[in-house]
């Protein structure tokens, strides 16, 4: 895979509205020694200061430069109100008993992906106002992870630390509006 493909959809994702940014490669190929260092998450940490982008989408010859510096950079989103769009991840046999738990009805079809690790990420379109805190919630054998403001995440055609790519449910996520599902 072409890793000019990260950046062709760190380009598209913009298009959507959404705050693409690079993440570093698996293997930290051209990452500094202060980031190999300090990452906590090979393949899924920021390369840049990304704080700014709480606040702000970048602009497409932001995004250019960055994969200049790191053409080898995965791509993540920053969640939350900047993008709008919150995300949930499901994880292990049970996870969707519980998160039928958390929720007062069951949830619209949404854009969904599965990641390398084999959690399911599921989507949801956001008004920009609202702020949806991040959190995490544990039942036996399974928790459910709520990425929303100040997180980000990898999003295809990234690749994981395993050497599997991200990919979406279908061939391309589809468009979502704001503040209905994203699918």
């Amino acid at each position: 895979m072409s890793r000019s493909s990260c950046l062709d959809a760190a380009l598209e994702y913009l298009a959507r509205g959404w705050c693409a940014i690079p993440l570093c490669p698996p293997d930290h190929a051209g990452c500094s020694e202060e980031h190999v260092a300090h990452c906590p998450n090979a393949g899924a940490e920021p390369v840049i200061p990304w704080q700014t982008y709480r606040e702000r989408l970048p602009r497409p010859m932001e995004l250019q430069l960055f994969w200049t510096r790191y053409p080898q950079c995965n791509v993540g989103v920053v969640l939350g109100r900047v993008s709008k769009l919150v995300a949930v991840d499901l994880e292990g046999p049970e996870a969707d008993d519980l998160l039928a738990q958390l929720l007062p009805g069951p949830l619209p079809p949404t854009l969904t992906l599965r990641t390398p690790a084999g959690e399911r990420r599921l989507f949801f379109a956001i008004p920009p106002t609202l702020v949806v805190p991040r959190g995490r919630f544990d039942g036996p054998g399974c928790h459910v992870v709520v990425l929303g403001e100040g997180t980000y995440a990898a999003l295809p055609p990234s690749v994981h630390l395993n050497g599997a790519i991200y990919s979406w449910n279908s061939s391309s996520p589809p468009p979502c509006p704001t503040g209905s599902p994203a699918g």
